[in-house]
């Protein structure tokens, strides 16, 4: 399938290659084959979604997948089995919503999921918790997350970026200086530098001020 809408090279060298519409392929340098995963409705075990939007492998060696409206994947390389993490309204402590942008692993051990609409979830590794517009998130359509030195969690949103202390969150926009409040990514640098890109060009932010850089 030639539409590639995610990528990871693992602990290991293998490369995982998320597709828009076909599912997941695994690619083993070593040897050159390629495993792939479909989703199968007869297979409780196997990838419950075939659009892929990102996937992350964790500090356990685990493999999670985010997918475009079929909630959040694990992959458990040891078994080979998936398991499937979707939104329940009758649950609170469930995903906040199944179609996912972002996925990040903190320095903590903490997933953080970017949601289309929904917000951004936090799992645990036993329930999820949610993060919304009415909790101070300045978005709820999240493309992009990232830890920075400090162990801030950052979140790109349509309208501006987002920073979270672990107890309450500070918002920045184009008024402060960010290039465009439509932010599609965030990269934190070894200087402790954070840029945005935006549909405005890059911002980066050195913790005090953001700088601009277009065409």
């Amino acid at each position: 399938h030639e539409w590639i809408s995610a990528m990871l090279v693992d602990r290991l060298g293998n490369v995982w290659i998320g597709t828009h519409s076909k599912g997941l392929d695994h690619f083993d340098p070593t040897t050159g084959q390629i495993a792939s995963y479909r989703h199968d409705p007869s297979d409780p075990d196997g990838l419950g979604h075939d659009r892929i939007t990102d996937i992350i492998q964790d500090r356990s060696g685990v493999i999670w997948i985010g997918t475009n409206g079929g909630g959040l994947e694990r992959f458990d390389p040891e078994t080979g089995r998936f398991t499937h993490y979707r939104q329940d309204a009758a649950d609170p402590h469930s995903l906040s919503e199944d179609t996912i942008w972002s996925i990040l692993e903190d320095s903590s051990g903490v997933l953080w999921i970017g949601t289309y609409s929904g917000g951004v979830s936090r799992y645990d590794g036993d329930s999820f918790s949610t993060f919304t517009t009415k909790d101070g998130l300045t978005g709820d359509s999240v493309w992009s997350i990232t830890e920075d030195r400090e162990g801030n969690i950052w979140f790109a949103t349509y309208t501006g970026v987002s920073q979270y202390d672990g107890d309450s969150f500070v918002s920045f926009s184009k008024k402060g200086g960010l290039a465009h409040n439509h932010v599609w990514s965030i990269l934190a640098d070894k200087e402790g530098n954070l840029w945005f890109g935006t549909m405005g060009g890059i911002s980066r932010y050195d913790g005090s001020e953001f700088v601009n850089f277009t065409t």
